[in-house]
């Protein structure tokens, strides 16, 4: 099924359902306890769906929370009788759609326990760069690391122990060592989120005076309407996903740093 989310009127996405298969609209109207009719007239935004209809759909649907609240929050913005209550509803489904588009949301990945080790690895991007060069057959000894990396070797070590004590490398018996366990994501509503961050744009700052055509560093502030913002926003999210995707099913033959920031001020 497409993504919900992509839908900013509920009776669209009520007709992109229906017209995935022969039959389903009555499988709608059944499902709402229904005329086959008033579905096709709500379709064609003769009529209304109710909140009993709509709700009923959500549960055939087996959407979660968060897409049963944004459905129920297009029908009721499209049923609201004043601007008051239809800009209330607005922002409700803005905000939903914000939730869901969250990294958090969008990459498969889990959200890692507080505590004081996790606020140690993300203090500083060598450590991260450090495990994940260890995924790197060619590059998986203090040594090797230090020089990919132009840090000093005893620092590179220093760090190499912190994360064997946290079995996220494992030590061969010749000092190299293995790529053991995936860190975790961070969620957007951690407050070592902003350590991560500003790590990561300081040792771009460090790159930036590298002269390769492969790199990119870019920065453009600019006006724009809000829902362009919206559009570009999620062209970057589908940027993010996808390279995540690829990288994910990458052989590790170098380590790659993507920073992204959308905001407004």
């Amino acid at each position: 099924m497409v993504n919900l989310f992509d839908f900013n009127d509920y009776r669209k996405f009520l007709k992109h359902w229906a017209n995935l298969e022969r039959g389903n609209v009555a499988i709608l109207a059944k499902v709402a306890k229904c005329q086959p009719s008033y579905i096709s007239r709500a379709m064609s935004e003769e009529v209304h769906l109710t909140q009993d209809h709509a709700f009923a759909l959500c549960s055939y649907w087996q959407f979660n929370t968060m897409e049963r609240d944004f459905f129920m929050a297009l029908l009721d913005h499209d049923r609201a009788g004043t601007l008051e209550l239809k800009n209330h509803l607005k922002d409700k489904i803005l905000s939903l759609k914000s939730r869901h588009q969250q990294l958090k949301n969008q990459v498969n990945r889990e959200a890692p326990p507080q505590n004081q080790f996790d606020t140690s690895f993300h203090s500083h991007w060598a450590k991260l760069a450090v495990h994940a060069l260890t995924d790197r057959k060619s590059l998986n000894t203090a040594e090797t690391i230090a020089q990919k990396l132009a840090l000093d070797v005893n620092f590179v070590d220093t760090i190499l122990n912190e994360l064997e004590n946290k079995q996220l490398v494992l030590r061969r018996s010749d000092g190299s060592y293995i790529y053991n366990s995936v860190p975790t994501h961070i969620p957007r509503d951690s407050p070592i989120l902003s350590l991560f961050l500003q790590s990561w744009r300081q040792r771009a700052i460090m790159n930036s005076h590298i002269l390769n055509e492969d790199h990119i560093y870019f920065t453009n502030v600019q006006t724009i309407s809000k829902n362009d913002f919206q559009k570009v926003r999620k062209m970057l999210m589908a940027v993010i996903r996808d390279s995540s995707a690829i990288a994910n099913n990458s052989d590790p033959e170098d380590l790659m740093v993507l920073n992204c920031d959308l905001f407004c001020l």
